[in-house]
């Protein structure tokens, strides 16, 4: 009886099948990593508004109400992990994440960065009550020629779960004119800022904030 030898297309098969199994267990054994450093340093990220949240991250949208319409905005935050930021400083854990704005207009102004962290260094799963400041501003681009036309907005405000409830500290009247539409002028003459306004943000997805953005787009 004779072995029949592996033909060139089945060690390829084979190789193929091998190396994407042996990839795919190393991607599912760095997110075990990581999510099991963040229950040991970070345990709150878990528990964000008061739900239980695997990938220990939070996302959410809520609308800014403006005289001249409403401005839609999304954000989705985690624990800030780069190099001694993965560990709490003395102003408190620091978050990092991404978000969107939706203009009066419709214009939406995507991929936008979220930086900041909470007021109080020693948090331990529960934030209810516990106060935040963050920033949701456009990425540097490749030459970092934007730094000072880039949007960007100041929020400060607390956990109010399930929510978290903000003010944008009057910077939304620096970045939009007062017909809706971005500032697009010298940087160095931006209007002054104006009367702070709430935002409300509530959990829910991407998608959720697409709709509400396309909700207020119709509005007259």
């Amino acid at each position: 009886m004779s072995i029949l030898p592996r033909t060139p297309k089945q060690d390829r098969r084979g190789c193929f099948t091998g190396c994407l199994t042996n990839v795919l267990g190393l991607l599912l054994l760095a997110c075990v990593v990581v999510l099991a450093t963040f229950a040991l340093i970070a345990p709150w990220a878990f528990y964000l508004g008061g739900g239980f949240h695997p990938l220990a991250y939070w996302q959410g949208w809520g609308t800014i109400h403006a005289p001249e319409g409403d401005y839609v905005v999304y954000f989705w935050i985690g624990p800030w992990t780069r190099g001694r930021r993965t560990f709490p400083s003395l102003s408190g854990p620091d978050v990092t994440g991404s978000g969107a704005i939706c203009s009066p207009h419709g214009e939406v102004y995507k991929w936008l960065q979220v930086r900041g962290g909470f007021s109080n260094h020693n948090i331990g799963v529960h934030t209810d009550g516990e106060r935040m400041s963050l920033n949701l501003k456009q990425r540097l681009n490749l030459l970092g020629t934007n730094s000072d036309t880039r949007l960007s907005l100041a929020l400060q405000g607390a956990w109010h779960n399930p929510d978290l409830v903000l003010d944008e500290e009057g910077t939304l009247r620096r970045m939009f004119n007062t017909d809706g539409s971005l500032f697009a002028g010298d940087p160095h003459k931006r209007p002054a800022k104006g009367e702070p306004l709430q935002l409300i943000l509530h959990e829910g997805s991407r998608s959720q904030f697409d709709a509400a953005c396309a909700a207020a787009r119709k509005k007259p």
